[in-house]
């Protein structure tokens, strides 16, 4: 069996294009066929009664006829086999899934660095909490045409645009970056970021929010509940990631489970508040890796 061979960037983008563009090849209708059929020995068998009174220029307008015809009909029908071509050679959900994870990890991730001005020699995978959610719907700084989706044979959706929210656990304080990532283009937008030392959290906790935003494909119709994970630190500032929006049925495993994050988070600061905590007391969030896989 073959190795398989990961395709350079460019093709890669051809073919996540090729997944939410190119449908299904129909084949032209019976009617269609019928009608072209008769149109073309109809005009072939007119060509040759006007004819006929010369046995070779019949012969010829005959032959030049059914060229045409041909042709006529090789035009009418390459675009399906084209199509059909196109559409059978695009990248299985699970393709475009594993992409979408790994672009988030090696292109977003490490922006989040950059911009946290963090110090990758001393970070593990462990310190990142990698949370991502799809838009669909009206977001100020990003066209609409970025935002597509496409449904997959379970119901669910394939997104184009995401907002990812990077956390970092590092041993005094936990970072925040977000951005709006267009996948289709490699481009990011929206981007924010927010930091609190550990000392300054007054309360943690899950919860629910409502979110106003309308579906971008219906205008009627609100996005709904989501769940969310907030921070809040002694000045009444609050630190919030979205971590799961039901209604968007993302078929992407991108939600995380944030209980266990929070329940770790708890202990850092039970164990910060008595003085207790280790040098290496880090999240050891083993599952934050694997969730997104």
């Amino acid at each position: 069996m073959d190795e398989y061979q990961e395709p350079d960037a460019a093709t890669r983008r051809m073919l996540m294009r090729n997944y939410f563009f190119v449908n299904r090849a129909e084949f032209p209708s019976y009617t269609a066929y019928m009608i072209k059929l008769a149109a073309f020995f109809f005009v072939t068998g007119l060509v040759i009664i006007i004819y006929f009174k010369s046995e070779l220029p019949t012969l010829i307008l005959g032959s030049i006829s059914l060229g045409l015809g041909f042709w006529a009909f090789s035009k009418w029908i390459t675009p399906y086999f084209a199509e059909r071509r196109k559409y059978e050679a695009r990248p299985s959900l699970e393709q475009m899934n594993s992409w979408l994870i790994k672009d988030i990890k090696e292109i977003i991730k490490p922006r989040a660095i950059e911009i946290l001005s963090l110090d990758s020699k001393h970070l593990r995978p462990e310190n990142f909490i990698i949370v991502p959610y799809p838009i669909f719907w009206n977001e100020p700084g990003v066209s609409s045409d970025a935002m597509l989706r496409h449904q997959t044979p379970d119901g669910k959706f394939l997104y184009s645009l995401w907002k990812v929210q990077v956390l970092a656990l590092t041993k005094h304080y936990i970072s925040l970056y977000s951005c709006n990532y267009d996948w289709f283009n490699n481009t990011f937008v929206s981007e924010n970021t927010n930091e609190f030392f550990y000392d300054d959290i007054a309360s943690i906790k899950n919860d629910i929010h409502v979110f106003e935003h309308k579906f971008l494909n219906d205008p009627e119709k609100t996005i709904g509940i989501g769940k969310i994970f907030q921070l809040s630190n002694i000045s009444g500032e609050k630190m919030t990631v979205i971590n799961d929006i039901p209604a968007m049925q993302p078929s992407a495993p991108v939600s995380v489970n944030l209980d266990k994050i929070i329940s770790v988070l708890r202990i850092m600061l039970r164990h910060r508040r008595y003085g207790e905590i280790q040098e290496d007391d880090v999240p050891d969030e083993q599952t934050n890796e694997e969730q997104q896989t």
